[in-house]
């Protein structure tokens, strides 16, 4: 029941209105189900359920070789595929102590990167439409055109490259790729000024946004969420910056520490860090064409069975921390694994955050959760 107090004689008594969403529904991030208590136009609690999209990656590896467990891992998330088979890469390589040659390392964080700014492209241009900003929805999505046609020109494949090896990549790129994703880069570094006076600066949007869906401090710390909410309060999060991760081979920048002038943890503040971010990953793409060091592209091997052991490794992908400790009894097949998807906590809190959000703003709060339901459903 919900009781609402007028004058001090009066007194009004309405039930909770229930309302489930989904399984499928154009609101959702994907195949889930959400029901929500309202109370008037406000979302007064909510419970999810998950598990339509099981699609059993973990029971499918178990039965995979090592090679053939770097392309299963590519599905783990359909918008930066290259993630999963890097961190599974990773995992592996520190179990066979290879050292992975300069050149395969820059080709991959060039793969990376390409994968992160289609992603966060993908995610921006569904809030500015959840935003009513329909035309900034085809321009961010015609950006993130190019940059998939350079991963299907580098790898044959726009979402699934499967190009990962363990101890480097499939193949070694091109001068035509190189020379194609500076062009891609500075186009991109160009048209991020229209995006800031169509969004970041309009006044319009910065009402639409500001103060709505906050992700706070205490929400970040209490789920472990990572990524771009927990880089809103702390710098220090990305993963990417730290000592021998691979990206000390090129100079980044660092991100301004104040954002936008909004309340803390708000849409606005995680738009605008997202755009600074693909700013970010254009340069170091930029660099990297430039730069990119000589030397083979991959070393050989007998890499059929992983010394017996269990071996952790993490990357920073476009969502957040993603991590994998992977069991291995000296088989041909992995024995077990564990991830822990950026996508898991963000589920967690998604019950907590949407409460007390006006039913207008349901819609506009999910597509800026950026919540990937096939990584849940593994």
């Amino acid at each position: 029941m919900s009781t609402r107090v007028g004058r001090a004689s009066e007194q009004v008594s309405a039930r909770l209105i229930e309302w489930t969403v989904g399984p499928f529904h154009a609101m959702l991030p994907g195949p889930m189900k959400l029901s929500l208590r309202l109370d008037g136009e406000v979302v007064h609690s909510a419970a999810i359920e998950a598990g339509f999209a099981r699609r059993g990656i973990v029971s499918v590896m178990k039965r995979c070789t090592w090679s053939q467990g770097v392309a299963v891992m590519g599905r783990l998330d359909p918008e930066a595929a290259i993630f999963g088979e890097w961190v599974f890469c990773l995992a592996a390589e520190k179990a066979l102590g290879l050292e992975i040659p300069e050149r395969a390392r820059a080709i991959r964080i060039l793969l990376a990167e390409l994968s992160r700014v289609s992603s966060h492209l993908h995610q921006l241009a569904l809030v500015a439409r959840s935003a009513g900003a329909e035309p900034v929805f085809h321009f961010m999505l015609r950006e993130r055109e190019a940059v998939l046609d350079l991963l299907e020109l580098v790898s044959g494949s726009r979402h699934s490259p499967g190009f990962l090896r363990f101890g480097g990549v499939r193949e070694d790129v091109t001068e035509g790729f190189l020379e194609r994703l500076q062009e891609v880069c500075q186009r991109l570094l160009e048209r991020i000024s229209e995006y800031n006076d169509l969004l970041t600066y309009n006044e319009a949007f910065v009402r639409r946004v500001s103060g709505r869906a906050i992700i706070s401090r205490n929400l970040v710390a209490r789920h472990g969420i990572s990524g771009v909410p927990s880089r809103v309060f702390d710098r220090g999060q990305d993963l990417r910056w730290r000592e021998k991760s691979g990206y000390e081979l090129v100079q980044h920048q660092n991100l301004p520490a104040n954002i936008s002038s909004g309340a803390p943890g708000d849409l606005h503040q995680r738009f605008v860090l997202k755009l600074q971010e693909i700013i970010q990953s254009g340069h170091l793409l930029q660099e990297l064409s430039q730069h990119l060091p000589a030397g083979p592209h991959r070393i050989g091997g007998d890499f059929s069975r992983i010394p017996a052991g269990r071996f952790f490794a993490e990357v920073e992908a476009p969502r957040g921390r993603l991590d994998l400790e992977l069991h291995s009894n000296g088989g041909t097949t992995p024995l077990d694994l564990r991830f822990n998807t950026p996508s898991q906590p963000l589920l967690a809190a998604l019950p907590e955050f949407i409460v007390g959000a006006p039913v207008e703003d349901l819609e506009l709060a999910l597509a800026s959760l950026d919540l990937q339901i096939g990584e849940v459903d593994q």
